[in-house]
């Protein structure tokens, strides 16, 4: 009977953490192009994305973060931000979802798909329009337990803005 117990106890967290796999397929495409000026920039630190020190290639072995500016000529005041990476394979290896918004004080919005309010990253203004920064880490995630040399592709999508924004990065894991 405590044998049956802890298999159907383990057979239950089992399939909850199955439902984790779910928050990497990818959101709904928005359709139509992206505004004329969006633009996806790849860096690997905080000061060289804000000071334009710009890469496309990246040693993830050596790598603690990727930072990902989003730039858009259509910002809505309040936006959620949907970040993609694609590896040589075509198998979405990483995602990630952030919350914006044009108020310098940031804020917290109520999402449809979420459970409690998120917290707003504010905006940067840059010439063209809005730059949406995120920091994403590398050790510990998809990034390194899954490794794949060669051209990935970096797809950034945000809601109410139409199209899918993408950009090539090319990885290579090397000690």
């Amino acid at each position: 009977m405590r044998t049956s117990i802890m298999l159907l106890f383990v057979a239950v967290a089992g399939c909850k953490g199955g439902a984790s796999t779910t928050m990497m397929t990818p959101p709904p495409d928005p359709g139509g192009p992206p505004p004329i000026g969006s633009a996806i920039e790849l860096s690997d630190s905080r000061l060289g994305i804000e000071n334009g020190v710009l890469k496309t290639a990246f040693n993830f072995s050596a790598l603690d973060e990727l930072w990902v500016r989003v730039i858009t000529p259509q910002m809505p005041k309040a936006t959620m931000l949907h970040l993609q990476f694609v590896n040589p394979k075509g198998v979405l290896t990483y995602s990630d979802d952030a919350a914006f918004t044009t108020d310098p004080a940031g804020g917290q919005m109520m999402h449809a798909q979420m459970g409690e309010p998120l917290n707003m990253n504010p905006v940067l203004a840059v010439p063209g329009g809005s730059a949406l920064d995120r920091g994403l880490p590398i050790g510990g995630t998809s990034f390194i337990r899954y490794p794949e040399d060669g051209d990935w592709q970096v797809q950034a999508t945000l809601e109410g803005v139409p199209g899918m924004i993408t950009a090539p990065m090319h990885v290579v894991y090397t000690r």
